[in-house]
């Protein structure tokens, strides 16, 4: 998957999500007996964007790499971190998380927004339309979806930490062995110095 195709796949999940999160909120100005639970379905929704809108940042990164040529090393298929990489290798984790919140919006739109009587209008903006089972299984789906992500993330975060670790271990090997180096010069300059 290209980093254009992973950034306009992130975006798009971004966008439904928010949309989903403003349509729980016109249900909470009227919902009495579910305030809690569509707050939590907000929280989650808001949880998917911070770690959506991080991937996008990611993408656009190494997109921005790759268009300017910054890095002459990188190929096309390595412009991400590895498990970023793979994560976007895997199409319809994204598609899928998509189409689920599609569906919730489908699920929640507000009743102006369909074509119903002023009686079924009314009742249906005082009554969240959804079960408490169906919600906390959209959550749970939600959540997933968070812990998936930040997973990979947090993979690759390790994975650069201990590249950087090894990267000064080397450092500092070399750094010792350059000042034995010179120490050892020292001597033999003083010594030589010394008998002639």
């Amino acid at each position: 998957m290209d980093p254009l195709s992973v950034t306009a796949s992130v975006i798009a999940v971004i966008q439904i999500a928010s949309v989903v999160s403003t349509h729980c909120m016109h249900y909470i100005k009227s919902a009495r007996n579910t305030k809690s639970l569509i707050l939590r379905l907000i929280q989650e929704l808001g949880g998917l964007q911070i770690v959506l809108r991080t991937l996008e940042d990611l993408t656009q990164r190494g997109t921005h790499v790759l268009q300017n040529g910054e890095d002459e090393d990188a190929e096309e298929e390595s412009y991400l971190l590895p498990t970023l990489h793979k994560l976007c290798q895997l199409e319809y984790v994204f598609e899928e998380c998509l189409r689920k919140l599609e569906q919730l919006e489908r699920d929640i739109v507000p009743s102006s927004q369909v074509s119903l009587t002023k009686k079924e209008s009314f009742f249906r903006a005082l009554h969240w339309p959804l079960k408490e089972a169906y919600m906390r299984n959209i959550m749970d789906d939600i959540n997933h979806y968070i812990a998936l992500f930040s997973l990979a993330l947090t993979l690759d975060e390790t994975d650069n930490m201990l590249e950087i670790r090894e990267k000064t271990f080397e450092t500092h090997s070399m750094v010792k062995l350059l000042q034995s180096q010179k120490e050892e010069e020292s001597r033999l300059a003083r010594s030589t110095r010394l008998f002639g």
